[in-house]
């Protein structure tokens, strides 16, 4: 009897200890507390919804019941998110069994957008509306439960009555800008730290907060609280004053090895901040050596011909503090080294950062194609102005910030240069700034990071093919498609057959344009052909998205292309008919069939034309309008593919009843050599030729032989001022030869 007991005693405390153990076990698989999902910005949305979805060893995140709502645009507090301006609230009782159940329990009104949730908050969620007046909505619950809060906002019925408003004090009235919300009444605009004042609770005003971080650029605000400037971190300190009845709020310089900073390097305005979080001042960027100062950045990169990592000693010597490097080399100075993976992409950041972004202040339009771009972006910067803007232009012939002309090298500038001029037209006060995307541009990253506003494709055809360009037709119209996956509208001329190929794997809306396609949004027709004393150009309609009929003072069937792209850009901006109108009768585009010389007897005319197609393009155009004859002049440029020369001498005997063969950039190649390619191409159809090489004369002798009706067509140069002749460039203008020309005919 005795042992019974004891064996019952012995299995009660078996029960009692196995009861304990699975308890224990139960407890220890538990998910974390939700504190340990940190969500602090919009970027990391996708992949919180990842981790979210995973089930790993330490139960660290929990489970979603749907994630079909959420994106990379979706912004996280605590227990609450938005996404498409609609309010959604997590259950926290469903967080003792490891999910997150949610609900949407507001429709904000359209014309309030939802700016933020305040981080680390279940109550308190930010708006401001189109006005710039700031809103916050408010669960109205006193004791700060955050289950209490969820069940009063499932029961709530919200109107725009019930929304505290924020307002202005006098310096805010009529300004227009972004903010960077920290906390539900802690935020940063125009680099000023300002709180909400609890004066007024039912309308509370803003004040400035101050605080030792004064003069510092403010960069951005981490959990809340966490204030990151371009010297430091700051913590940001909120206390009740008793003395004077209110919260005050500070800010605390603490170290700079934090938690908060979870980038690896980063590159700021004028910083370079290591993963360490080591801040180093940087005067300037320098991709060319021989510029650099005490206190720069060299950044080595590998181009065509020259990779720039052979100059980094020179670099260090001349005081280069920070090197970037895409290739391991031996460097024994004490200097800052990072290396990335590709050294033009990283210019092409830290050059934006370094400038603060001025391509996002400006809305930016950018044209890419083998023919019509320059004549393109002078065509919209006209309709801009028309319409009473202030506009930049980046391009083949210069850069201009409004009438200003400030000369590049690169149809593309390089990336720094590109940022620096969109810095230098914000200062300007441009609203609009319109460059030319090269092919080399895209491949070479001189525009990574930017976002255009409008990307625009003219036409495509083979050009840039061979040495030091592009090593086939593929990859040429591969680089001009990029441009699509980083702009929001994509403007196109759907009369080209290579334009869905160009666009197949585009990220942005599509507009179409054409003079022959049913596909074209915007289409012109009816084209005549006007050549009078005061005019020469095209006169047509348009129809579709835009209607009515127009004129333009440049000839020809593909300058109307050029003019209905400008339209259907100006048509997506905004801009009226008549200010399109205007500026199409009066804009010149310098060297693109640009009548410089208009006598009794002939007209004369530069372009810039140095490829088959535009070659083809220019001379079918003039052919509309009947001359007698066609003299062309034209050579061929040094160093680039021989079949381009093939292929111009083919086209001019084509159409001309004279070809002028003279000198063009011959740079290291003997002109002799070049010719005789051309008269290869000029024999396939039979073309009748001379040979003048100075190409002054050979202007002259074409004006002085021209007959009454002729059209003179003076090809290659166009804007260029300059020739290039064994390496050196000398001054060079096509309508001051021409106008010397003149001069010296009066004579004879």
């Amino acid at each position: 009897m005795k042992n019974k007991k004891v064996l019952i005693y012995v299995g009660i405390v078996v029960i009692i200890l196995t009861i304990i153990i699975i308890i224990v076990a139960i407890k220890s698989n538990k998910p974390m507390p939700i504190n340990n999902v940190v969500v602090n910005n919009t970027t990391v949305a996708k992949t919180l919804v990842e981790n979210l979805k995973q089930k790993d060893s330490n139960k660290k995140y929990f489970k979603l019941n749907d994630g079909k709502f959420l994106n990379e645009d979706t912004s996280f507090s605590k227990y609450s998110f938005i996404n498409d301006n609609s309010i959604y609230i997590f259950n926290p009782n469903k967080l003792d069994e490891g999910e997150f159940v949610y609900k949407k329990v507001y429709d904000v009104d359209k014309n309030i957008k939802v700016m933020n949730i305040a981080p680390n908050s279940g109550s308190d969620i930010l708006f401001y509306d189109y006005n710039d007046t700031l809103y916050t909505l408010h669960d109205n619950n006193t004791d700060n439960k955050v289950r209490d809060s969820y069940d009063i906002y499932l029961n709530a019925n919200y109107s725009l009555s019930d929304y505290l408003k924020w307002e202005y004090s006098t310096q805010f009235l009529g300004k227009k800008t972004n903010y960077d919300f920290m906390s539900n009444y802690i935020y940063v605009k125009d680099n000023v730290l300002y709180s909400k004042n609890y004066g007024n609770e039912k309308y509370p005003n803003i004040e400035k907060v101050s605080g030792n971080y004064e003069g510092e650029k403010v960069i951005r605000i981490y959990n809340e609280r966490i204030l990151k400037t371009d010297k430091g971190f700051y913590e940001i300190m909120s206390y009740f004053n008793t003395k004077e009845n209110k919260t005050v709020t500070t800010t605390v310089k603490i170290n700079l090895l934090t938690k908060y900073y979870d980038e690896v390097l980063t590159f700021t305005y004028k910083y370079v901040v290591l993963k360490d979080l080591t801040l180093i001042p940087i005067n300037d960027i320098m991709e060319n050596s021989n510029n650099v100062s005490e206190g720069d950045l060299f950044i080595a990169t590998i181009g065509t011909t020259v990779d720039s990592h052979k100059f980094i000693p020179d670099a260090i010597k001349r005081g280069a503090k920070v090197i970037v490097i895409e290739r391991d080399v031996e460097i024994n100075e004490d200097v800052t080294v990072i290396k990335v993976k590709s050294s033009r992409r990283a210019l092409a950041f830290m050059s934006a950062a370094y400038f603060e972004y001025p391509a996002k202040k400006l809305t930016t339009i950018g044209i890419t194609g083998t023919c019509g771009k320059t004549s393109t972006s002078y065509i919209i910067k006209s309709m801009l102005e028309a319409a009473g803007n202030k506009v930049g232009v980046i391009g083949t012939i210069c850069a201009m910030i409004n009438d200003k002309k400030i000369e590049t090298h690169n149809t593309t500038p390089n990336s720094y240069e590109v940022q620096k001029l969109f810095s230098q037209m914000v200062e300007a006060g441009c609203k609009y700034a319109v460059m030319e995307v090269s092919s080399q541009g895209l491949k070479m990253d001189r525009v990574a990071g930017i976002e255009f506003d409008y990307g625009i494709f003219t036409n495509l055809s083979v050009d840039h093919i061979g040495p030091n360009e592009h090593e086939s037709f593929e990859e040429y119209m591969y680089c001009k498609s990029l441009l699509f996956k980083q702009c929001k509208v994509g403007i196109v001329n759907c009369d080209s057959d290579k334009w869905m190929k160009v666009t197949k794997d585009h990220t942005c809306e599509i507009v179409k344009y054409g003079l022959e396609s049913d596909e074209a949004e915007i289409k012109a027709s009816n084209i005549e052909y006007i050549m009078e004393n005061d005019f020469f150009g095209v006169k047509f309609d348009v129809s579709g998205k835009v209607n009515g009929t127009f004129k333009l003072d440049i000839p020809g069937r593909f300058s109307v292309y050029n003019a209905l792209c400008a339209i259907t850009v100006a048509n997506e901006i905004g801009i009226d008919t008549d200010s399109m109108k205007k500026a199409l009768e009066s804009v010149k585009v310098a060297g693109r069939m640009e009548l410089v010389s208009s006598s009794n007897k002939y007209k004369l005319i530069v372009d810039y034309a140095h490829n088959r197609d535009e070659m083809d393009n220019l001379m079918d155009t003039i052919s509309e309008y009947k001359p007698k004859r066609f003299i062309c002049i034209f050579g061929g440029g040094g160093n680039r593919a021989k079949s381009r020369r093939y292929d111009m001498g083919e086209v001019s005997a084509k159409w001309a009843d004279l070809s002028i063969l003279t000198e063009d950039n011959p740079r290291f190649e003997d002109l002799e050599s070049i010719n005789n390619d051309i008269i290869v191409g000029l024999n396939r159809n039979s073309g009748k030729y001379i040979i003048i090489n100075d190409r002054k004369e050979a202007i002259k002798y074409a004006m002085k032989n021209a007959e009454e009706g002729d059209v003179i067509l003076l090809i290659g140069k166009g804007h260029e001022n300059y020739q290039e002749i064994k390496g050196v460039r000398y001054p060079w203008s096509e309508v001051e030869a021409v106008k010397e020309a003149e001069e010296g005919l009066k004579g004879e």
